[in-house]
């Protein structure tokens, strides 16, 4: 039996259009969801607490926009498929030139996986000092 508590009923509050975007950006700036501010306002210090998660908002939209750009223009699922495929049925030749472009596209995905951890704020800025970039 699973050990998450049942909450048998939503409760809807209607506002404009603005209320809601207030109404999220306090949300937002206490880091917490529209359920957990409601139920503060609400009930105050009578609420039940709960273990939950906190939200980690984006540290950097530019990094993350530059990385899905990188991601969009890659090819890197069908490019390891055909590669996967190659070495499977034996006729991937290992030469110089094969290798060095095999070790530059892992490069290529340290440099993206690093930069998406900066952005999701799970990584230091300034950590990473031996990325190269792309």
């Amino acid at each position: 039996m699973s050990d998450k508590r049942f909450y048998p009923s939503p409760v809807s509050v209607r506002c404009t259009p603005e209320e809601l975007e207030r109404i999220k950006a306090l949300a937002d700036a206490y880091g917490i969801t529209l359920s957990a501010l409601f139920r503060h306002a609400v009930l105050g210090e009578q609420q039940v607490k709960r273990k939950r998660k906190v939200r980690q908002p984006v540290k950097s939209k530019k990094e993350l926009a530059r990385l899905f750009a990188m991601l969009g223009q890659s090819r890197i699922a069908s490019n390891l498929s055909q590669l996967a495929h190659a070495a499977n049925s034996g006729s991937l030749v290992m030469t110089p030139e094969t290798e060095a472009e095999l070790k530059q596209a892992y490069k290529d995905i340290r440099f993206m996986r690093m930069t998406l951890m900066k952005a999701l704020g799970l990584y230091p800025e300034d950590a990473g000092s031996e990325e190269v970039e792309p």
